[in-house]
Parts: C-alpha cells; sequence; structure tokens
C-alpha cells in the first residue's frame, strides 16, 4: 500500500518537476539570486531565472535547439510533451522592460521550506525548488546580513570565509562572507581537500590575524583545526611538569643565658661598699663613747 502512495506521489510530481530535471548544469548555468550573478559571454546573455543563470535570447554564437528549456514569450508559445494534455506556461523574467523572453516550463514548484520539495529535488533555491548542487551553488554566493541568509534557507549567519585567506597578506578581516551555520563560530570552514599551498597560505595568514585567531582556530572542527600550525595553542592537549622541591629544616638551639639570681649577695662590689661605709661610722660613734666613759671612771 505504501509503495503505490509512494508511486502516486512520484507520478504526479514528476510533470511539476522538468526546471529541477532540466537543470542540472551549474558550470554552463551558474547559480543565482541577481543578474549580476550571472558571468558576461560572448555565446549567450545570461540572466537570473529563478536561481539559475540563463540565456534570454539567442546570439550569433549560440542556437536554442541545444537548451534545456525551451524559449517563450507568452505560454502559448509553449508545446505540450508527447503524451502530455497540460501545455507548460511561460516563465517570465521579472524585468519584463529589458528581458523579453522566458522560458516553458511545466510547473512552478514553488516553496517556502526545504520539506516542501520532497521529490523535486529535496532543496528550496530563492522560493523554487531545485537540486543540491544548485543549492550548493547559491551557499558559495557572498552575503552581507544574517537575515538574508535565514530568508533564503542558506544558513543561519552571514560568515567569513576563511578560503580566501589563501591569496591574503594583510592582517585586515577582508575575506568575502558566505551563508553559513556554523554553531562555533561566523567562520566557513574550507575545504578538507585543500591544496598544501592553500594550507600554507591560509595558516599564515590565521596567525597575523591577532584578536580573531582564537575565533577562527576555534570555528574549525577540532581534527582539521589541528592541521593549522597557527592553531596549536587552541588544542586542548597538555602537558604535566612535576617539580619536587626539598625542604631542609636547620634547627639552632642557643644557650640560655644564666640565670640572674634576684638575691644579693656579698660579693657584689656596690654591696660591699656600703657595708665599710657604715662600718666607719659605727667606729667614729664607739670611739668617742668609749673615751668618754674612761673619763668618768677616772
Amino acid at each position: 500500500m505504501y509503495l503505490v502512495q509512494f508511486l502516486l506521489f512520484t507520478i504526479l510530481h514528476w510533470k511539476g518537476s522538468s526546471a529541477v530535471i532540466a537543470m542540472n548544469d551549474t558550470k554552463l548555468y551558474p547559480a543565482c539570486l541577481m543578474d549580476t550573478d550571472c558571468p558576461k559571454r560572448s555565446d549567450m546573455d545570461l540572466v537570473c531565472f529563478q536561481y539559475f543563470c540563463y540565456p534570454w535570447r539567442e546570439t550569433a554564437e549560440e542556437s536554442s535547439a541545444n537548451r534545456p528549456l525551451d524559449s517563450c514569450r507568452r505560454s502559448k508559445d509553449c508545446v505540450a510533451s508527447a503524451g502530455e494534455d497540460e501545455k507548460p506556461e511561460c516563465f517570465r523574467h521579472h524585468d519584463r522592460r529589458r528581458i523579453t523572453r522566458g522560458f516553458c516550463i511545466d510547473s512552478i514548484d514553488e516553496c517556502s521550506d526545504h520539506d516542501e520539495c520532497e521529490g523535486l529535488g529535496g532543496k528550496c533555491c530563492n522560493g523554487y525548488c531545485c537540486n543540491e548542487e544548485y543549492f550548493e551553488g547559491l551557499m558559495a554566493l557572498p552575503c552581507t546580513r544574517d537575515e538574508g541568509c535565514q530568508d533564503l534557507l542558506l544558513g543561519e549567519r552571514c560568515c567569513i570565509d576563511i578560503s580566501g585567506a589563501a591569496k591574503f597578506n594583510t592582517s585586515q578581516a577582508n575575506w568575502d562572507k558566505r551563508c553559513c551555520s556554523n554553531q562555533r563560530g561566523p567562520f566557513v570552514q574550507p575545504d578538507q581537500d585543500l591544496s598544501v599551498e592553500d594550507r600554507l597560505g591560509i595558516d599564515k595568514q590565521i596567525g597575523r590575524m591577532g584578536d580573531l585567531q582564537p575565533q577562527i582556530c576555534k570555528s574549525f572542527e577540532y581534527e582539521f583545526m589541528l592541521e593549522f600550525e597557527s592553531c596549536n595553542a587552541y588544542s586542548t592537549t597538555t602537558t604535566t611538569t612535576t617539580t619536587t622541591t626539598t625542604t631542609t629544616t636547620t634547627t639552632t638551639t642557643s644557650a640560655k643565658p644564666p640565670k640572674a639570681n634576684s638575691a644579693k649577695t656579698s660579693d657584689s662590689p656596690r654591696h660591699q661598699g656600703g657595708l665599710d661605709c657604715l662600718l666607719h661610722v659605727l667606729v667614729a660613734m664607739i670611739v668617742p663613747i668609749v673615751a668618754f666613759k674612761g673619763m668618768l671612771t677616772q
């Protein structure tokens, strides 16, 4: 039962996914959000339709015979595919005064969320269902504000593109900015398959970035961060050094001075002098008394 429902869903949506199926060459028809995102080429005049660059008129060097989508001015110019009853409609550029032709498409396939594009490429690009290749192409375009990235479903932040550091020799943060959803920081991590030359260039630039250096390093996946010498200071590997300190305690015993004898001794010179003085006084008193008694006796 579920298999039948899935097949019916696929059949019903297959006709409306012609643009997603037809547009798969991001090099010939690059991803875009504005006409200025489209390259100038001599063989075709490219402008931005929906989310991809597409030629709106023939040039001397190019024929529309091999284009994946038929050119048109009005829906009546579009021809139904073999076995189809409904005719495609003509999708026109928003600047109708300047861009006078569009292309035939079976269904517009508008969206406001990636989930709405299940079976129609799986991604929502600038309001239209698209495939993964074009979604990645839009993410590679420069951005200016976080809100713009969020509205286009391209990421939560407008992040600094570290990959551009391979070509800079300045300490100024003058890299391009692209949408990303890096929870570790507002920086786009470079591709894992960097060339040795580009890796060294990025490493040198990180080393010049001063206060931004720890933020850049910590925005990388940990194993990827370890590949850059300028980020070694932010690894979690630490070396513990144990220092043993020997303390020698020296105890010095000092002889206590003799306890002073509080009792007065006769050996004290001062005390001896006092006794001599007292003795002379007594002798001086006794001698006259003895002489006086002798006079009385006579």
